[in-house]
This record gives structure tokens, sequence and C-alpha cells, in this order.
């Protein structure tokens, strides 16, 4: 994942409906800046204006217009992409996440197996 992330300048993920995705974590973990839909999941991860862009999921316009800011401006993608790496890194670090996925699973399972 790391090498194709690399290859980018920007990370587009314009789903309608998903939780948090980890495609876009990775991608923000990699200093990409985010063009995302604005549905709330992806609001927990993505600031607008910060780690990148939200916009309508239904709005084709607004997303491109959101890519070719990017694409037109390398100190926006550079700001962005930086503050996407100390958000995923600082907020959501994977040891947090696994434990708090462990939780979750062994209060669904009753407290364990």
């Amino acid at each position: 994942v790391e090498c194709w992330l690399g290859c980018a300048d920007v990370f587009a993920h314009p789903s309608r409906t998903e939780g948090a995705s980890n495609a876009i974590l990775q991608a923000m973990a990699c200093g990409l800046p985010v063009v995302a839909s604005d549905i709330a999941a992806n609001r927990e991860m993505v600031r607008h204006g910060v780690e990148g862009v939200l916009v309508d999921s239904s709005d084709r316009d607004a997303l491109a217009a959101a890519l070719a800011g990017y694409a037109n401006d390398e100190e926006l993608r550079r700001r962005h992409g930086t503050a996407a790496r100390r958000t995923a890194v600082e907020r959501f670090p994977l040891d947090r996440m696994i434990a708090a996925w462990s939780r979750l699973y062994d209060a669904l399972a009753g407290g364990g197996c």
C-alpha cells in the first residue's frame, strides 16, 4: 500500500456509506491530503481545510474542484499532507486502535472468550 500511496499527490475517497476507513488512515499516515465524502466517519478523521477537503458525496463537481485545487497548489498539498500525517500518527496510532477493537469485541462477546 505504501508503495502505491507514495506515488500519489492526493487521496480521493468518495464513498457514500462507509464506517471509519482504514484506507483514509493509511493515506493520511503516508502524508497525503484527503478528499472524501462529508459523512460522519470521515469527519472524525479528516478536518475540512486542515487534513483535506470534505465534499457532498453526490456532488461530482465539488469532488473535481477539490482534486483540481490540490493539483494546482503544491503548498496546499504539502500543508494538508503534513497535517494528515500528524493526525494519523497522534490520534489514530495502530496500538490504540487494536486495543479499542479488542475492548469492543470483548464487550460484544460478553466479557471475553
